[in-house]
């Protein structure tokens, strides 16, 4: 269990990290909305997959937030709370915002990606017995 615990350690470093990068791009001069919005979406990810380690859940390689969400859900009922922030929209945000000719997020979309990342954190953290 114990290597299990220091995977998932791993996986929530790297996931915390994305969320500092994507706080701090919104306090900088120039806002890169879609560097946000594309970190917030790479936490939501890691964070979820640490809780898929932890529960030893297999998930196959994947950026789609609905469909980890929907395998956390299987294990933990609780984590059902996370479907009513939208994480599904966070999905776009893996791949296509980060190239030119897609839909180009804005600020607010910024903040909004952020928010759902610290909530998630913050659910899936006290799920796992780390708050």
């Amino acid at each position: 269990m114990e290597e299990i615990l220091e995977e998932v350690r791993r996986w929530i470093r790297k996931a915390d990290d994305d969320l500092s990068v994507a706080k701090e791009m919104l306090n900088f001069q120039k806002r890169i909305p879609w560097v946000i919005c594309f970190h917030a979406q790479q936490a939501v990810e890691k964070y979820l997959k640490a809780f898929l380690i932890f529960q030893q859940i297999d998930f196959r390689k994947t950026h789609d937030t609905s469909e980890l969400l929907n395998l956390c859900i299987q294990a933990d009922q609780n984590l059902e709370k996370l479907q009513n922030l939208k994480i599904e929209k966070l999905t776009y945000y893996a791949v296509e915002s980060r190239y030119p000719g897609f839909y180009e997020p804005d600020l607010e979309d910024a903040k909004e990606a952020l928010l759902i990342a610290e909530n998630v954190r913050e659910l899936v953290l006290k799920r796992l017995g780390f708050l």
